[in-house]
């Protein structure tokens, strides 16, 4: 991202040139982190022994860290046969604290674990 003659931003977005924002300032994107969580097909059976150490955990979590999980949650459909779950954060930090810890990686049930950024547009509001 760098700054546009207009001043708003510059974005490449899925190869395309956005300039965003008027002379007024910077549109506000708001940053974003989402964690998502991989499991093998087995998994629903063995995330149900583990489920109330998760929901435990993740409110203590916000306890802890007020504000920095927004989101949290699994996937309805399995899809390609294998299930899933994924959360957003306020911060790439709070993320990377987040799943180590996680009685569902701790325990097995999530097999992979990865963050992705995340943009959310500016509205017109």
């Amino acid at each position: 991202m760098s700054g546009g003659e207009s001043g708003g931003r510059t974005l490449l977005i899925n190869g395309r040139t956005r300039v965003t924002g008027s002379g007024a300032g910077p549109a506000k994107w708001i940053d974003r982190y989402v964690l998502i969580y991989e499991s093998l097909p087995s998994a629903r059976e063995k995330s149900a022994q583990y489920f109330a150490a998760h929901s435990a955990y993740a409110a203590e979590f916000r306890a802890r860290r007020p504000g920095a999980l927004l989101m949290i949650g699994p996937f309805p459909v399995v899809e390609e046969d294998r299930p899933g779950a994924m959360s957003i954060f306020t911060s790439r930090e709070a993320a990377e604290e987040f799943a180590p810890s996680d009685p569902f990686v701790v325990n097995g049930v999530v097999e992979r674990w990865y963050i992705r950024h995340w943009l959310i547009s500016p509205g017109k509001d």
